[in-house]
This record gives structure tokens, sequence and C-alpha cells, in this order.
């Protein structure tokens, strides 16, 4: 009991003067935490100070080098102007000058090219046919890709009859240069080859790349004749008449049509438009013999 008491004595004391000391430090303990925040407050302050201070000194320098940098970019903006106005009048002068080299090698080309098809057609005239392909072999070697001078040569072949070389040929020379007289000319050649079915279709080409030649309407109404599409053959003799209406080879296609469709009114009309045309046709006896049979 007694050491308790003494025990509670101790820890009243000791709270005392534990009490004494933060009293007598407290206001030492003020005064710090208020220098402490001053310190702070100062250094931020200089800090702002110090910042603003950098800004405005790096834009003066700033302005300083850009004026004194200004006049030399100046000049060489001027320089890389000049330079480019020279550099473009050489390359103008340059183009120029190839320009004329190719034109000048163009024409000197086509000088030689044209000697070689003026001989070859001297040597068809005579039919010496080796020395006119010999002529256009020769137009070749100056220009490989001359399609104008692959159609005449195949057009010799095709005079030749040498149907081979001519189909060959023209077919190259429609990978140079799409042309309505070369599938034409392709389609006479199947026809002659017995291939009924492909000359319709390079005729059909003709046509579609050229509408307003009557041959090509002739030409494809015959295959459509001999493949017994009379409908079809019809109707692209009629389109060659429609172009030219008083075509005598035209007329006698209609009419050998009709008479072949028994189609006897349209024989009439033919006939009559025939004799119109050309009354001295010496077919006419025969057309009426054969219009009287149907």
């Amino acid at each position: 009991m007694i050491i308790n008491i003494i025990l509670i004595i101790l820890v009243v004391i000791s709270i005392g003067v534990i009490g004494s000391i933060i009293i007598k430090k407290l206001p030492q303990l003020k005064r710090l935490d208020i220098d402490s925040i001053d310190s702070r407050r100062e250094n931020k302050i200089k800090n702002q100070i110090l910042k603003k201070k950098f800004k405005r000194d790096l834009g003066l320098l700033k302005n300083n080098f850009s004026s004194k940098l200004k006049p030399f970019f100046e000049k060489l903006k001027n320089s890389s102007k000049k330079l480019k106005v020279k550099i473009l009048r050489i390359e103008k002068k340059y183009r120029e000058k190839l320009a004329k080299v190719h034109f000048d090698d163009k024409i000197s080309k086509e000088i030689k090219i044209n000697e070689h098809i003026e001989n070859a057609e001297n040597f068809i005239k005579e039919k010496d046919w080796i020395n006119a392909e010999n002529e256009y072999i020769e137009a070749l070697k100056i220009d490989i890709h001359n399609a104008n001078t692959y159609i005449k040569l195949a057009d010799l072949y095709f005079t030749k009859k040498d149907y081979e070389k001519a189909k060959q040929t023209y077919e190259y020379a429609i990978k140079l240069q799409e042309n309505d007289y070369i599938y034409n000319k392709l389609g006479e050649i199947s026809s002659e080859m017995g291939d009924l079915n492909t000359a319709a279709i390079n005729y059909s080409k003709s046509i579609s790349l050229t509408a307003n030649n009557p041959i090509y309407y002739l030409n494809l109404a015959k295959i459509n004749l001999k493949l017994e599409q009379y409908e079809n053959s019809l109707h692209n003799i009629n389109r060659s008449l429609n172009l030219e209406p008083e075509n005598p080879k035209f007329l006698d296609f209609l009419l050998d049509l009709s008479i072949i469709m028994k189609d006897k009114n349209l024989a009439e009309k033919t006939i009559g438009k025939l004799i119109e045309v050309n009354p001295e046709n010496n077919s006419i006896p025969e057309y009426r013999d054969r219009i009287n049979k149907i």
C-alpha cells in the first residue's frame, strides 16, 4: 500500500518536471517554427526573382542573336534563290538540247525506215517477195517496236498466202498497237484457214474498234451465213447497207441471203433496189429465176 502511494507521488513529480520543461522551451519552439517558415518563403521569392531574371536575359540574348543573324539568313535566302534559278536555267537548256538530239535522231530513223518501206513496196510491185521481206526486216532493225512496219510485213505474207506467218506477225503487231484493220485481217486469215468461229470473233473486235466501216459488217455477215446463222447475217448486212445504202456488193449479198432464207418479199424489194442502182448487173436474170422458185 505504502509502495503504491510512493509510486504515485513519483509519477506526479515526474509529470510536473516534464511540464515545467515544456513550458520553458515553448517560446523557443514557436520562434524556430516561424524562422523556418520565413526561410522557406524567402527562398521561394529568391527563386522566382532568379527565374524571371533568367527569362529576361534569355529573351534579350535571343533578340540580340536574331538581329545579328537576320542579315546572314537574308543573304543565304537570296543566294539560294539565285542558285535555284541558275540550276533551272541549266536544266532547261539541257532538256532542250537533249530533246533536239532525240528529235533529230527520231527524224533520221523515220527517214531510213521510210526508205526501206518504199524499197519494199517497189519490190512488191515486181512480185519480188524475198527482197521486199528483207527491206521490211531492215526497217525493223532500226525500230523493232514500229507497229506499222509489222503490219506491212504481215500484209506481204498475207499476199503470198503464207497465212501462218501473216497471223503470227499480225498478232505481234496488235500487242504494240490495237488496231481494227489488224483484227479484220486476222478474221480473213481465220476464214481462209476454216476457223469460222475465230473469224467471227476477230471481225466483231474490228467492229468494236471502228463501228462505221461497212466492210467489217459484210465480212461478219458472210461468216454468219457460213455458220447458218441467218438472222445474224441479215442483221449485219443491214448494218452495212445503213452506212452505204446503194452499194451493189451489199445488195448482192442481201439478195442472195433473202433467197436462201426463202424470204420472197425481201428478195423482190432487194432486186428492185439492185436494178435501180446497177441495171447492167448480169446476175439479175439469174436472181429472177431463183426468186420465182421460192
